[in-house]
């Protein structure tokens, strides 16, 4: 697992993918924000960066990092715009397990944080 890791490249998203996250999926333009995600437009943009692995160089397309119940960064799924055959729209690093997809923004409101507070 690549828990612990941390994006390490800012990325901006194309005006498509946010008119399909704000007006297709109804996201908040905020939400998308906090949650970082960002456009693959080469393959070359998605080579280098920790968290995304060779499974998954396919572009143009849609990052979207997952961080765990503890906040920590652990991998970043990509839906590409044209996903290949038997991939399925979301793709993640190969070999890794799927995780509870926590956004940051709600980490400081989660029950993990208020069992500590109150535990």
């Amino acid at each position: 697992m690549m828990s612990g890791l941390t994006p390490t490249i800012e990325k901006s998203l194309s005006e498509r993918h946010r008119h399909m996250l704000e007006v297709e999926s109804c996201i908040a333009p905020e939400v998308i924000a906090a949650r970082g995600y960002w456009t693959a437009e080469t393959v070359a943009d998605l080579k280098g960066v920790d968290g995304i692995s060779q499974n998954q160089y396919y572009a143009p397309a849609l990052v979207l990092p997952i961080y765990g119940v503890d906040g920590e960064y652990r991998y970043s799924r990509v839906r590409p715009d044209n996903p290949p055959p038997n991939q399925g729209k979301y793709i993640q690093p190969a070999g890794t397990p799927n995780v509870l997809d926590v956004p940051r923004a709600v980490q400081s409101n989660s029950v993990h944080h208020r069992l500590e507070r109150h535990g």
